[in-house]
């Protein structure tokens, strides 16, 4: 593990790209399991290299898409260590009558994790100023899918912005993404003008009601 290359701090990789990289992984896991040794990656080792696994996914060749899937299934049973991804459900457009945040949390295949996360949270920042609007807010997973937790956020009455949320996974795993909160404004009055993009002359507009 300590032969590896770090790239701009977030991805680990093996010099000899995606093949070589897959093959140590992989072989590391299998030797541990034969000997029945405690698996030497800590999450932190572990969230890097399903980065870096994750950023080559758009492989061209049936050997690359071959060795990549393999070690993306190796990863999903590395125990407590195994990564897990945190993304936004939707485009990250929250009504302000109704601020449901949806979030969802998945093994490196796409797939629910088994068994589900216990405690997932969010502190819940305004960008502009990173003023507080939440410390801790629960997430609840959603009845018809399991791998989807969402957080009601009317009670902490967000404002039209932009925020930032650190999702916290079983105190593990940490991810920070940001989404909106919309609002709505009064048009007082409106008008539209069409003209060539290279005319000269002033362009006729028209009042819309």
């Amino acid at each position: 593990i300590v032969q590896g290359d770090e790239v701009d701090g977030k991805m680990l990789q093996f010099e000899g790209g995606l093949s070589i990289t897959a093959l140590v992984v992989t072989g590391i896991f299998r030797v541990t399991n034969i000997f029945k040794k405690p698996i030497p990656l800590d999450s932190e080792q572990a969230v890097k290299f399903a980065t870096y696994f994750l950023n080559r996914r758009s492989v061209q060749s049936a050997k690359g898409a071959h060795v990549l899937i393999e070690a993306l299934k190796t990863l999903n049973s590395a125990g407590k260590s195994t990564p897990v991804c945190i993304q936004l459900i939707g485009n990250g457009q929250l009504d302000s009558d109704d601020p449901v945040l949806n979030v969802a949390v998945l093994d490196l295949l796409g797939n629910p994790i088994i068994p589900p996360p216990q405690n997932i949270y969010g502190k819940i920042l305004l960008k502009k100023d990173n003023s507080v609007l939440a410390e801790k807010v629960q997430l609840t997973p959603k009845s018809s899918d399991k791998s989807i937790f969402a957080a009601q956020l009317s009670n902490y009455k967000p404002t039209r912005g932009i925020y930032s949320v650190v999702i916290n996974v079983d105190n593990t795993f940490t991810q920070t993404m940001f989404f909106k909160v919309l609002g709505r404004v009064k048009v007082h009055s409106l008008e539209i003008g069409v003209a060539e993009a290279d005319t000269s002359s002033s362009v006729k507009k028209q009042s819309v009601t």
